[in-house]
């Protein structure tokens, strides 16, 4: 049988089933938060590049010999190979597997608007931030709607619990008054 816990454990678990209430209501789940995570990571350093010799042949050359190195450059299978590759995904492409993934309901982590974000969270004072809340709230309209989202999903992420769950309401207030 456990002790009884003390005010501090009662406090905690309480706190604890609030922000888990919060991401609940955000769409976060602890995936989300090891993204995050994971991103702050530290990176192994990098290597610099080895130092190749400069070789630029001989000082003087042959024109027999460059006549018969052009002799020797023949169109092979490889250059007729190298057209058929399909071209690299244009930004279209891009843009639609993107808006594919989020409508599976894909991580928000590691995506530029997330990224411009929680630059804007870690620079701003909490003051600002809850001034940042009122001011998205007051824009309205569908874009306000996802702006909220994702501001609130970052301050959640950051560690904002107070500021997450205003936002969260105000996401809630903007999706009742924009229908969407």
């Amino acid at each position: 049988m456990e002790a009884e816990k003390s005010d501090y454990e009662r406090l905690r678990d309480a706190n604890i089933a609030r922000n888990a209430a919060v991401m609940r209501a955000l769409g976060l789940d602890d995936s989300d938060f090891m993204r995050h995570l994971a991103r702050d990571a530290p990176k192994p350093a990098k290597k610099a590049p080895a130092k190749r010799k400069r070789d630029d042949g001989p000082a003087r050359r042959s024109s027999r010999l460059a006549s018969l190195e052009a002799e020797a450059k023949q169109p092979e299978e490889d250059e007729a190979d190298e057209a058929a590759e399909p071209a690299p995904p244009t930004a279209a492409a891009h843009r639609a597997e993107a808006k594919a993934q989020r409508k599976q309901g894909a991580s928000i982590v590691g995506t530029a608007s997330y990224e411009h974000t929680l630059m804007r969270v870690r620079t701003m004072s909490e003051k600002a931030l809850a001034n940042r809340v009122r001011a998205i709230e007051r824009a309205a309209g569908k874009h306000a709607v996802v702006k909220m989202r994702l501001f609130a999903r970052v301050l959640c992420l950051e560690g904002y619990e107070a500021l997450a769950a205003d936002a969260a309401a105000a996401l809630e207030r903007l999706v009742d008054a924009d229908g969407a």
